[in-house]
């Protein structure tokens, strides 16, 4: 696959490990020369992953993936799921192979996590439309040692409901990272939670460990 990092992103979680994008207005690479270089690559290319940042925030996005899809590639599209219209048209019209979204906490804690004011309303119907969807897909939450506690992990089965997928993340601290002195969740509380979302109805799986 070809991974393509959009710019610019309305939360600054302190994890991220892309902040040199949450500012930043402009790419560095244009539209036609990621649609020439996948038409030369089709022999070798099945997909293209859209990440960021946070593609949602840009009014081209969907014309974009319909060009992408036009040339026969597979989608993926990672969200914060901040975007619900967005999310729902690309899905309504069929442009979307796979989707992953960032669930970042419990309700409670949201904008403390992403560091800006979060309407939890669109969170919440973003995952609503993700789970009645037609394609695969998974919710994701990276651990952070100093923030998900096992209330947290309590919220966060309260946010996502049951029947469902959750993929628990190791957080592996970058320079790129806005704090540097976060840390990870140990193995064997991340297994417990995991059995914990299991019980609850949720596939949860473990990944980076």
């Amino acid at each position: 696959s070809l991974v393509l990092f959009t710019s610019g992103c309305n939360f600054m979680c302190e994890f991220c490990h892309n902040s040199s994008l949450i500012g930043r207005e402009e790419g560095t690479i244009t539209e036609e020369s990621v649609l020439t270089y996948l038409e030369n690559k089709k022999k070798l290319i099945d997909a293209v992953v859209i990440t960021g940042g946070e593609p949602t925030l840009h009014n081209d996005l969907y014309n974009f993936i319909k060009k992408v899809k036009n040339l026969g590639f597979l989608v993926k599209l990672d969200s914060n799921g901040t975007h619900p219209e967005v999310i729902k048209k690309l899905l309504d019209d069929h442009l979307l192979d796979y989707i992953a979204m960032d669930i970042k906490s419990s309700i409670s804690n949201y904008s403390l996590i992403a560091n800006r004011k979060v309407d939890i309303e669109k969170i919440k119907k973003s995952i609503e439309i993700i789970k009645s969807s037609h394609i695969d897909y998974e919710f994701r939450t990276t651990l952070i040692n100093e923030y998900h506690s096992f209330d947290e992990i309590i919220g966060i089965r309260n946010l996502l409901g049951r029947d469902t997928k959750l993929v628990l993340q190791k957080y592996i601290s970058s320079d790129n990272c806005v704090n540097k002195n976060l840390h990870h969740v140990e193995i064997s509380d991340v297994k417990k939670y995991q059995e914990y979302f299991i019980k609850e109805g949720i596939n949860c799986k473990i990944r980076g460990y």
